[in-house]
């Protein structure tokens, strides 16, 4: 393997970009041939893994080897449990957010590109088989754009008959040209920061602005949640669960406060590997 800097924006842009690239793909099998609908699920984590050959000369395969490895599989499989589509550990958080310099390059691969970044949801706290401390696990909910950067073909919007057509993930703003973006987006802000109108959320197009909302009440739950209060932490899901319906974790988490299942600790423990 090369060394790739920026690689853990690069694998949260990816997931999202194959998330995306599926819809788009699903979309046009399913009008042509009348083909079922493909999912998939990702888990990210960063860490230190064998990567290379393994073998012997009968039978030999370039894979990667290690616990990190192992605790990706996990959140891949904790995905069910929330109805998410992609889960990241707090170590591959941080280093989005430390700002690596991301790598450019010449080639349609799906790195990432100078200016892009990614807004995450805190999703849980949770234990999973095979790992004795606990994982903080986030979400990215959407892409967005900084500095003049030019916006990714892939990500730029199509001409389609409607918005719900539409499947670009981010796009240039008012004022500016089709092939760059505004100086800065604050990912907070609200709709006339420049973040794209609509955002692909578990496979629909949502309103960011309502994804926004619903992650803020979301997080104020979550924090809740964790402290052992869940009678005060399901008004924040609910809430959440009226800006974005179709969010998973916040109909998980609402069901289990509203249910008296939810755990004490604030802890979610996944038993399926």
């Amino acid at each position: 393997p090369r060394p790739l800097p920026g690689h853990e924006l690069a694998a949260c842009l990816s997931a999202l970009k194959m998330q995306a690239e599926l819809v788009r793909l699903c979309r046009s099998w399913e009008s042509e041939a009348g083909l079922p609908t493909l999912r998939f699920r990702s888990g990210i984590n960063t860490a230190r893994v064998m990567v290379g050959n393994f073998g012997c000369d009968h039978r030999i395969s370039y894979t990667v080897l290690g616990d990190g490895v192992n605790l990706a599989s996990r959140l891949e499989v904790s995905n069910k449990t929330f109805g998410t589509v992609v889960l990241v550990t707090e170590r591959t958080v941080s280093g989005v957010s430390l700002g690596h310099p991301v790598a450019s390059s010449s080639t349609s691969s799906p790195r990432a590109t100078k200016g892009e970044g990614v807004e995450f949801r805190k999703v849980a706290r949770i234990a999973v088989p095979g790992k004795a401390e606990l994982i903080t696990v986030f979400e990215p909910l959407l892409m967005v754009t900084h500095s003049l950067a030019p916006v990714d073909p892939a990500l730029r919007p199509p001409p389609y008959a409607s918005a719900d057509e539409g499947l670009s993930m981010t796009a240039a703003l008012p004022g500016c040209s089709p092939q760059t973006s505004p100086r800065r987006i604050s990912c907070s802000s609200d709709a006339e920061s420049g973040l794209p109108e609509r955002t692909l959320h578990h496979w629909q197009w949502v309103p960011t602005k309502n994804l926004l909302e619903m992650k803020r009440a979301y997080e104020k739950g979550l924090s809740l949640f964790l402290e052992g209060k869940p009678d005060a932490a399901k008004v924040h899901f609910a809430e959440a669960c009226q800006e974005v319906p179709l969010d998973g974790p916040s109909k998980e988490l609402l069901a289990q406060c509203s249910g008296g299942s939810a755990p004490r600790d604030g802890i979610l423990r996944i038993l399926s590997k």
